[in-house]
């Protein structure tokens, strides 16, 4: 049970911190997002390659 409220006090705490910080750092949202594009984009790419190359 201990366990168990531990990880829901993590939980709570890395909510609330995400939700303080959302007002303060639009810049560093925006880079957050335009990494996740990026990162997307490359498993895109990526996958695109292996299908490729099993298909030849």
């Amino acid at each position: 049970m201990d366990g168990d409220y531990s990880d829901n006090l993590v939980l709570i705490s890395l909510t609330l911190s995400t939700f303080n910080n959302k007002s303060h750092n639009s810049c560093d949202e925006k880079i957050a997002n335009r990494n996740k594009k990026a990162t997307w984009w490359s498993l895109f790419k990526i996958e695109c390659f292996i299908y490729t190359a099993i298909e030849f």
